[in-house]
């Protein structure tokens, strides 16, 4: 192929970078590499979702568990003002009640935050696999 330069002479048109067989080769691994590189990530991803999702499951355990706990002490107090046990006691449940409840307090934060971060793990995972 041949092209008119100004002067109205001919000169050989240049082929494009990428109709050559060795940069397309090198391309071609180069995007196999990425890709390679975005299955590592993916892979890295979906690990770290499941331990946060093991961890979720644990946090909700310990969070149902919190929740037996504060019914028991309830009904221990409510026991404890109808049989008019000393002030002593009383105070004893009404301050395991309030570890209680700032345990509560706590761990829920955490459940709202990590699943916020398995939420986002979730749209990474998404967004890498349309890359790959």
């Amino acid at each position: 192929m041949e092209e008119n330069n100004q002067n109205g002479q001919t000169k050989p048109k240049r082929t494009k970078a990428a109709e050559k067989p060795e940069v397309a080769a090198k391309e071609t691994i180069v995007e196999n590499a990425c890709r390679a590189k975005v299955k590592e990530l993916i892979s890295a991803q979906k690990n770290e979702l499941d331990a946060k999702q093991i961890a979720l499951e644990q946090m909700m355990f310990n969070l149902e568990e919190l929740n037996q706990r504060r019914e028991l002490a309830k009904r221990a107090l409510k026991k404890a003002k109808g049989n008019k046990l000393g002030k002593k006691k009383l105070g004893l449940i009404i301050d395991d009640l309030k570890a209680i409840k700032e345990e509560r307090k706590l761990l829920k934060q955490l459940i709202k935050s990590n699943t916020r971060k398995a939420e986002d793990l979730t749209s990474l995972i998404l967004l890498l696999e349309t890359i790959a």
